[in-house]
């Protein structure tokens, strides 16, 4: 069974309950923080690449020009239940078949870290990107950007890729893209649930100016000026 198919098997078997799983304090705390993040790459064009059930949909205020793409049928199947406006594909993010309009390519939360050969990766973003286009990308951690084991999806670790950020960068540079590398978040995940949503922000905030020696997800972003 090639690597696409196995992810898609897991993600067809946790679709169900996938959505369920991230409904705490810490997760809605990320959201806010992708959400700006997001917000900053502008109007236009857009394509997730391991778009799930729409998560990036709507932190990107369900924009007509999105297409979110993934290779579980049944994530696909619930994104379109849930989002009846959005585009939805199930393709790999290697080889989406989708033309070279896009202002911007995003993909969240870990979805390239089940990506074997990274330089592909890039390579179809650049392909997909327009000139003045760019992109936004989470990874789960390694190296000094270390993972954790909380999430419903670590079940399927044997899976995943975390690419160091060297390779990242190499990556990236041989496919015509700038990258810059940085952490997310570190601790705030380890806050208990009655910690006020004021602390979570705060420390996320801090997080982001000086944690930069350690997170549980990494931000790759960039554009095609290489």
């Amino acid at each position: 069974m090639r690597q696409t198919e196995k992810v898609a098997a897991v993600y067809d078997a946790a679709s169900q309950h996938y959505d369920g799983a991230y409904v705490g304090k810490q997760f809605k705390a990320e959201d806010r923080m992708v959400q700006r993040e997001l917000l900053r790459l502008g109007s236009g064009p857009v394509v997730d690449l391991g778009c799930g059930s729409g998560l990036g949909y709507e932190l990107m205020g369900c924009p007509d020009s999105y297409v979110g793409v993934d290779v579980s049928r049944e994530m696909i199947r619930l994104a379109r239940q849930k989002h009846r406006s959005g585009r939805w594909r199930v393709a790999d993010a290697c080889d989406t078949g989708l033309e070279s309009v896009f202002k911007a390519v995003i993909s969240l939360y870990g979805c390239i870290t089940y990506i074997e050969d990274v330089g592909a990766l890039f390579r179809e973003i650049h392909r997909l990107l327009r000139p003045d286009g760019c992109y936004f990308l989470i990874g789960y951690a390694t190296g000094r950007y270390r993972c954790r084991d909380s999430y419903m999806v670590s079940r399927s670790r044997h899976l995943w890729h975390c690419h160091t950020e060297g390779e990242i960068s190499k990556a990236a540079d041989e496919s015509g893209l700038t990258a810059e590398v940085s952490s997310l978040n570190r601790y705030a995940d380890h806050l208990p649930e009655w910690v006020p949503q004021l602390v979570f922000n705060g420390l996320i905030c801090a997080e982001r100016l000086f944690g930069v020696e350690g997170g549980y997800y990494y931000i790759v972003t960039g554009d095609g000026q290489a």
